[in-house]
């Protein structure tokens, strides 16, 4: 069975930035984020690469933060090394005029051991490493599309953030083909994307449903 996603649906979201907000202020079986955050919380925000509606989406969340008593100052992006879907510049476009320029817009190098930070070791004795500015921030926010759980390659909510956001030794090892088509391997990376969320803690994400053409049906907290 193949998706495809290139063709628009005709019950899109007009306002993606504002169903955001809306799903922050009403979360699935949790507190709203105005609850969540303190003023003096650093948020880091996790990008999926080449995400839907990427620029509304984020400044959705920056909006919704400073509602919230977050200053600008307090809030970074994390992205990929090899998202080029949409430039930085242009992730920001959406802001109001000064807001951009106050917020920090980093690159992930899955290569660089400074820039990452070692959270723990999974049940499997595998050392996670995560991204030094997620692992710093009081609260981290990753921003993902929503998929099956059928796909042979989803291992969960938290599996667009880890380990894209991981060293490379375990992109390495979640990208090996074998593993993707074995059931107990596929659940045993299932359980390190879990781990991994535990031990950042990781308490609220913010999912997109696609519509095609960049746009949106849905989005969820």
């Amino acid at each position: 069975l193949v998706a495809t996603n290139t063709e628009e649906h005709p019950e899109t979201l007009a306002d993606v930035s504002a169903a955001v907000r809306q799903a922050f202020d009403a979360p699935i079986d949790f507190p709203s984020l105005r609850e969540m955050v303190l003023p003096d919380d650093t948020v880091a925000i996790a990008i999926e690469p080449a995400l839907a509606c990427a620029k509304q989406l984020v400044a959705g969340t920056i909006r919704a933060l400073m509602e919230a008593a977050v200053p600008p100052e307090l809030i970074s992006i994390v992205r990929a090394a090899d998202d080029r879907a949409i430039s930085d510049n242009k992730l920001l476009s959406d802001l109001d005029d000064g807001v951009a320029d106050r917020i920090q817009v980093f690159r992930h190098d899955a290569k660089d051991r400074e820039s990452l930070s070692f959270l723990g070791a999974s049940k499997d004795d595998h050392a996670i490493y995560v991204n030094r500015v997620l692992c710093d921030a009081s609260v981290v926010i990753p921003i993902t599309s929503q998929r099956s759980l059928n796909e042979v390659d989803c291992l969960g909510v938290h599996n667009s953030w880890f380990p894209v956001f991981a060293d490379a030794e375990t992109q390495d090892r979640f990208a090996k083909t074998l593993s993707a088509l074995s059931a107990r391997k596929n659940e045993k990376r299932r359980a390190e994307c879990e781990e991994a969320a535990w031990m950042l803690g990781v308490q609220m994400l913010v999912q997109v449903i696609p519509a095609g053409n960049d746009a949106a049906l849905h989005v969820l907290a």
